[in-house]
């Protein structure tokens, strides 16, 4: 499959939901909840797949504001699954920018999940609704109580950065990418704004399960 050749496809479908999407990313801005506390961002995000077609669970993993969306097309096929991160630094509000982060793992969900309908293609997307980013260890507890990435071929997901181009990270080879982890001692924006680079972008992208990447 040439990614570049269905692009056009998966944005058409994205600019048809674009003001639905972007109002709920400016209502989960201003409206910043800390780790474990995102009620209404939650809310939003579950509402928004539900509305689409997702079977969700939540609460999910015995959290509260974590959740799980699901979409199946057919059988067999690949399970994809998405991260949605949605949870607000304390005292400072959406600085990382997760209200956005969440917004565009479900817009891309919605993207796909339109994809597969069209042309057929059997396979499964997943959106896990990770509360508890910033600091509160929210993924392990996933991973803990749930086997959240139990049978998922791929997963990433999507974080704001600042500068024009996007910047992919990607699982180093030989890496703990058979778990989420800790932060091995490495240095979070949070803790170290000016040396730490977030956890998400190091650690869960495009990989078999959520693990260490590669440093940037």
């Amino acid at each position: 499959m040439d990614i570049k050749a269905i692009l056009p496809e998966l944005r058409a479908t994205i600019e048809t939901q674009r003001n639905e999407l972007i109002e709920t990313a400016k209502t989960i801005w201003a409206n910043p909840e800390i780790a474990f506390k995102e009620v209404k961002a939650s809310a939003l995000l579950v509402g928004l797949l539900k509305k689409y077609g997702f079977k969700v669970e939540c609460p999910y993993a015995g959290m509260d504001t974590a959740f799980r969306a699901e979409f199946t097309r057919g059988q067999g096929g690949a399970t994809f699954a998405l991260a949605a991160e949605y949870d607000a630094l304390v005292g400072i509000g959406h600085a990382c920018g997760h209200n956005t982060s969440g917004v565009a793992s479900v817009a891309a969900a919605l993207a796909a999940k339109t994809y597969m309908e069209k042309h057929d293609i059997p396979g499964t997307v997943v959106v896990l609704g990770t509360p508890g980013e910033e600091g509160g260890g929210g993924k392990v507890l996933m991973l803990k109580n749930a086997d959240c990435l139990k049978g998922v071929d791929a997963v990433m997901m999507a974080h704001a950065i600042g500068g024009r181009r996007p910047n992919a990270m990607r699982a180093a080879p030989g890496s703990a990418a058979s778990k989420w982890s800790s932060t091995g001692g490495r240095p979070t924006r949070r803790a170290a704004p000016k040396r730490g680079s977030t956890p998400s972008t190091r650690r869960y992208c495009s990989s078999t399960r959520w693990g260490s990447t590669a440093s940037r």
